[in-house]
């Protein structure tokens, strides 16, 4: 029942504190121009088109993934700011690159942090920003373990989270990493980024309560195409759909038109559709752009095929592309986030980037368990309680493997930005997926 109480307190806590193809034949350029697009990677960086339609133009946009390259350099390094303190006992660690290349998304974590101990922080309350980069993770962990920390948030990317943990572990310290990478999960490490997986996993239910049976995939050979591709041969069958096929690509391709005939079986311009209703893609991005005018051209029609993408599809630019008109895709709901981008603007003086929401939640979420007249108690039982915790972009919960379940909104692809077609639920009582 304390968690019962917990949630509603931290909801309003956070509500009161924010208050190269032959293009000769095929599509035209307008519509993305295979020839003419640029590659990349599934995280919008520092510099690119923004994507979450909230959020003023040339704002830094990733979404809640893991970058697969390094970010622009940021510049020199930001001078940091002193521990944020109130009164001296409580001591939590926030891991974050606070320089180099990334420092930018690093001091915007620790920002949206700070925000969240003077919203909801009590006396006694510490957080102690801590770089990963001058002298790596684990070096980063040893120093928090050395200044008292007792719990760890952070790393920002999956491949410290090992180093963070085999530091952390032995002293019985709690990791909530910013990571999104289910990979990285398990005893005493929570995963708090959005997967990707969870959402597709959200849209595939909601296309099946819609009536969609025969699904296909359409992937890449890069490491979120092929988790895509293991989770649908998995998910889509459990939850009593018929895969019809998965396939894959290689990432580096230029030939879209290829890719898009391959998915559709070779039947070009006949208009009975591919022999599937729903298509899950794993791309995202300008290959993304560069893909969708070759797919109605080969016969994958909007309207005979529901194509169904990852949250990265929150981009009003999406919308102009006639191959994705309907497209389905679950992302958190961004009326959560509003008000939170109006305070860290205000405070800042600058944009937050979309990833910032999580280092807000974070920190709301220890300061709520801290303020428990036997706390703080970072243990399993506190941290994975079934009634989860509502914050900035919507309710979510730690499973006990660590893995997070979110409660996100299902959105169609439109002129002008995604329309929200089904709201994000209010409590785990029932099901998300």
């Amino acid at each position: 029942m304390m968690f019962r109480r917990l949630l509603p307190l931290l909801l309003a806590a956070t509500l009161a504190a924010c208050a190269q193809p032959k293009v000769s034949e095929g599509p035209a350029a307008s519509q993305g121009n295979p020839a003419t697009a640029q590659s990349d990677t599934w995280v919008t960086r520092p510099g690119e088109k923004e994507q979450i339609t909230a959020a003023p133009q040339g704002a830094i946009e990733p979404q809640p993934l893991d970058p697969a390259t390094p970010l622009p350099d940021a510049g020199p390094a930001p001078v940091l700011p002193p521990p944020v303190v109130i009164g001296g006992g409580i001591k939590i660690a926030l891991l974050a690159p606070l320089s180099g290349r990334n420092a930018a998304v690093g001091q915007a974590l620790q920002n949206a942090g700070e925000l969240a101990v003077f919203d909801i922080g009590t006396e006694g309350f510490v957080l102690l920003p801590i770089d990963t980069e001058k002298a790596g993770a684990a070096a980063a962990a040893q120093e928090a373990i050395r200044q008292g920390a007792q719990a760890i948030l952070g790393p920002l990317f999956a491949a410290q989270v090992p180093e963070v943990a085999t530091v952390a572990m032995p002293a019985n310290i709690p990791v909530i990493t910013f990571s999104n990478d289910r990979m990285v999960a398990g005893p005493g490490v929570y995963v708090l980024g959005l997967s990707p997986l969870q959402a597709l996993e959200r849209t595939i239910a909601f296309a099946r309560n819609r009536g969609y049976t025969d699904f296909a995939a359409l992937v890449s050979d890069d490491a979120l195409g092929v988790r895509v591709g293991a989770m649908v041969q998995e998910f889509i069958p459990a939850s009593g759909g018929h895969l019809a096929k998965v396939e894959t690509y290689s990432a580096g391709t230029n030939d879209f038109s290829s890719v898009a005939r391959r998915a559709s079986g070779g039947a070009a311009k006949e208009k009975t559709g591919p022999g599937y209703r729903a298509l899950v893609l794993s791309e995202s991005g300008p290959k993304l752009k560069q893909l969708a005018p070759w797919m109605p051209y080969h016969n994958i029609d909007p309207a005979l095929v529901k194509v169904i993408g990852t949250p990265t599809w929150d981009d009003p630019s999406l919308g102009s592309e006639p191959g994705l008109a309907g497209a389905w895709f679950a992302a958190p709901d961004p009326a959560g986030r509003a008000a939170f981008e109006a305070k860290f603007r205000d405070t800042y003086g600058r944009v937050p980037p979309r990833v910032a929401t999580i280092g807000y939640d974070g920190v709301a979420l220890l300061a709520v368990i801290a303020r428990m007249t036997n706390g703080p108690n970072f243990t399993p039982d506190q941290l994975t309680n079934p009634s989860g915790f509502a914050g900035v972009d919507g309710i979510f919960r730690f499973l006990p493997s660590g893995i997070s379940q979110r409660g996100l909104a299902v959105f169609e692809v439109q002129r002008g930005g995604g329309k929200m077609i089904e709201g994000a639920p209010g409590s785990f009582e029932a099901v998300v997926n």
